[in-house]
């Protein structure tokens, strides 16, 4: 936690920083783990391919409106 090397925290190197929660570390949840950007545009690119490649919009066609064809 709020881990520094060389006067920056770990994490903010780069574009993107990865940071592990495996159960080993100091901090888990399982297998899991964190990837960190101050770049929106990676950002959303990132959050499509965590859900292999399906937008958060086509979730919706999933929700009460359903699938809307225009047919009745």
């Amino acid at each position: 936690m709020e881990a520094t090397l060389r006067g920056r925290r770990v994490g903010s190197w780069g574009d993107v920083g990865a940071l592990s929660f495996y159960a080993t570390k100091n901090i888990t949840t399982g297998e899991g783990g964190m990837l960190v950007t101050s770049k929106a545009e990676l950002a959303e690119r990132v959050e499509v391919l965590r859900l292999h490649g399906i937008s958060r919009d086509a979730w919706k066609r999933n929700g009460l409106a359903g699938y809307n064809t225009g047919k009745r």
